[in-house]
This record gives C-alpha cells, structure tokens and sequence, in this order.
C-alpha cells in the first residue's frame, strides 16, 4: 500500500552554479522538456524536505483529500501549486511530485494519495488532530497487514488512513500520511 520515496532523484551537496547551468543547459537543449529543466534545479534538501505539521497536514488535505477525482486532475492541481513530477515515467501506478520549497512530498496512483517529509516535532499530534477534526466517523484499525512501518490506521467511508514512519538511507526519519482507497480505479 505504502509507497517509499527514496533520495535516488537528489544529490548529496548543492550543485555549483557551472556544473548546475550545464546539467540545465543539457536538459533543455536535449529535448527533455520544462519538467526535466526544473527537477535539475531543486535543492536536494527538498526533495523530502522538513516540513512543518501545519504544511504537512495542508498539503495531505488539498493535494489528497480534496484533489479532484481522476489522476489528470491530481496532476493539474499538484502543477498549478507548483510541483513537478519527481521522473517521467510512473513506478508501479504511483507518481511522485516534488516542489522546491518545504512543502512535503506528494505521491498519488489510482488508488492512493500520499504525502511526506522528514519527520519533526509536533507532525504527529497535527495528523491524528486532523483526522479526528475532517473524519469524526473514522474508526482505528490494526496496522498488522498494512505494512511493518505503519504506525496508525484509521478506517473511513470508502478507504482507509494512515501514517506511517520508515527510515532512508541516510537513517533519519520520514513521516507519511496516507489515504488509500481501494474501491476506486484509475483514471
């Protein structure tokens, strides 16, 4: 259900400017497009950047709970705030879309919408606070088959919610939350 993002789109340090205008140079010039230019220049830290609980649970709420229907219109509204997809071709149904600022991560398939950032004070208590303010009817469930790194689960009208924690590569934490609805197919 989960999907791990991973720091395979991200360098270790910020580029110089030489070596940056020549992988932007390239990128436009070999015909890989506006998404392509603009991947090449987000600050690595960014990819999966430390966003605030605040940011966090507003982008889950705008960009998954209340996205438009379909996956094209998921993209439309992920590109009019400004997010690009992470690479051009989808991984297993699910594409990833980053923006380079400190809103989290955003992931969206046919049948599930995440979002993630690393993990920091307080993102926690602002998830579940939102779940019980926006699902007042949401019921916890077992996390046992969800996947080893769910943390809570939360049963509501048409899908499921969760947040989950994991780990990189580089051992610091991650936070997702997650809306999976497995009734509904992709567009």
């Amino acid at each position: 259900m989960a999907l791990a993002l991973s720091h395979s789109f991200a360098t270790p340090r910020p580029l110089h400017a030489a070596v940056a205008l020549a992988l932007l140079a390239g990128c436009t010039a070999g015909g890989l497009g506006p998404d392509a230019a603009e991947r090449a220049n987000i600050y690595p830290a960014n990819i999966v950047p430390r966003s605030s609980p605040s940011a966090l649970v507003m982008a889950f709420d705008r960009h998954c709970v209340n996205a438009g229907p379909t996956l094209a219109a998921q993209d439309g509204d992920l590109r009019a705030a400004g997010y690009v997809p992470a690479v051009d071709t989808p991984r297993n149904g699910a594409r990833l879309y980053v923006v380079d600022d400190r809103r989290p991560a955003v992931a969206i398939s046919a049948r599930m919408c995440l979002v993630q950032a690393m993990a920091r004070t307080g993102q926690t208590e602002r998830a579940h606070a939102y779940v019980a303010e926006t699902f007042p009817e949401a019921k916890p469930i077992g996390t046992a088959d969800l996947g080893r790194h769910v943390e809570q689960a939360w049963a509501i009208p048409g899908g499921i919610l969760a947040t989950e924690r994991r780990m990189d590569a580089s051992n610091r934490s991650r936070y997702s939350i997650i809306l999976f609805r497995p009734g509904t197919a992709g567009a």
